[in-house]
């Protein structure tokens, strides 16, 4: 599953500009006055200028080359502190062993929760020095919903999307693939790496192929819309 374009609302454009573009140092494709679009591997990361929204977080993932993790976190400390665990200070690199995964977060210019993950089991290692050229894609979206197995029954009966990890929980579920998953987690769920930034269901517009057209999740403001 691949995310073409993630479309979130920020109150602070000329804050996520200047992370996007000079510290993350992603192309950008639009820069407006309403309009933030930078372009990672895959994907295209836009924001919406929103001055009313809540000052609310949202959490997004990116693929990253699987035995890059290392290599990534030099390369974004240089740039923006990386977050260590609330409950353990010197932890910032986390293991995710049924994902046979590694990740580290970070934070953007609007303080939402980012994520580098090296999925192992994707063929995609590199040899070349981490640049921003090996952010390969956005592969995580978070979705807090208010009864997560509703939401994400609803994503796997109603648009076929698999199930990932977590079928049947009330808790938690992973929606999608290894290049692209809705992450559905209860609302005022803590974002990893944190105990305290609440997850909150918030404006999200996601353009994929893996739907055969638009949709609207039931009761939530996330917009899911086909793309070829």
């Amino acid at each position: 599953m691949q995310f073409r374009e993630v479309t979130l609302a920020t109150r602070n454009l000329a804050a996520q500009k200047s992370f996007y573009a000079d510290e993350l140092e992603l192309p950008l494709l639009v820069d407006n006055a309403d309009q933030l679009t930078a372009q990672a591997g895959l994907t295209r990361l836009t924001f919406l200028y929103a001055p009313e929204k809540p000052r609310n977080v949202y959490h997004i993932a990116f693929n990253v080359p699987e035995n890059q993790l290392p290599a990534a976190g030099t390369w974004i400390e240089l740039r923006t502190p990386v977050l260590a665990s609330d409950s353990n200070p010197t932890k910032t690199v986390f293991e995710f062993p049924a994902w046979n995964a590694h990740s580290i977060y970070f934070k953007d210019g609007d303080n939402n929760i980012l994520e580098f993950i090296a999925r192992h089991n994707l063929d995609n290692a590199s040899e070349v020095p981490f640049t921003s050229d090996n952010i390969l894609e956005v592969s995580e979206v978070g979705l807090p919903a208010e009864d997560v197995l509703r939401t994400a029954t609803e994503l796997e009966e109603t648009l076929k999307l698999p199930v990932y990890d977590g079928r049947g929980s009330d808790m938690f579920a992973a929606i999608g693939d290894e290049h692209g998953l809705f992450i559905v987690v209860p609302v005022g769920h803590p974002w990893l790496p944190t105990d305290s930034t609440s997850a909150t269901p918030m404006s999200i517009r996601i353009a994929m192929p893996d739907i055969p057209s638009d949709y609207a999740v039931t009761d939530l403001p996330y917009e899911l819309v086909h793309a070829e």
